[in-house]
């Protein structure tokens, strides 16, 4: 049975967080969460409180519960065809699911992407792929985010924010291509891509 610090890692994990982005979101230093994660320490209550309310779930899951047991709840998730077009999303069409713990889609409404050409290789999703996202409309500067760029095409990159700019890119060999806020409208995050061998 998993004890409390890693608990707290392999949720921090399974949602895609580092360690600096809730130790903000906690007021504490990265360094206090870290000793939580290692067992070294214990959080005050009131930090396991905001902890289960940050990511959705109950206080005693996540005192008694074990997020890496093979044999926990599991849910499906249904995924779609990647298509460059904005008609894809207004009009989805399911292709399967996937079964993912259910903890770790518990925060929100999560989908698949089937990504069907190469086009995304740059940031390491080779054709095949099926990346999990989590909708959203904001997101954190530096995070791969699924968007539309001008209400007219969908792609997965890398966003940056500067002022009321946006930046996207792929890699750092990409040029990046600045767009004015308004231009962008952000659908979701990208939080786990599954690769097949068979594909």
């Amino acid at each position: 049975m998993s004890n409390l610090g890693e608990r707290l890692r392999s949720l921090r994990m399974q949602r895609g967080v580092t360690q600096q982005e809730l130790a903000t979101k906690l007021s504490v230093n990265r360094s206090t969460l870290a000793n939580w994660e290692l067992n070294r320490t214990q959080p005050d209550f009131n930090y396991i409180l905001q902890i289960a309310d940050l990511y959705g779930i109950p206080v005693e899951l996540l005192l008694r519960g074990n997020f890496a047991n093979p044999k926990e709840e599991m849910a499906k998730v249904p995924v779609y065809r990647a298509k460059a077009d904005v008609d894809y999303l207004e009009n989805p069409q399911i292709i399967g699911r996937e079964t993912v713990p259910a903890l770790s889609v518990a925060d929100g409404e999560y989908f698949f992407l089937q990504i069907e050409d190469r086009s995304l290789t740059k940031i390491n999703i080779p054709q095949g792929a099926k990346v999990l996202v989590r909708k959203q409309d904001t997101i954190t500067s530096g995070k791969i985010a699924l968007l539309f760029i001008k209400a007219s095409s969908v792609t997965i990159r890398r966003v940056k924010f500067y002022k009321k700019l946006v930046i996207i890119y792929a890699d750092k060999k990409e040029e990046p291509i600045i767009y004015n806020r308004n231009d962008i409208q952000i659908i979701g995050q990208i939080m786990e891509v599954r690769i097949s061998l068979d594909y």
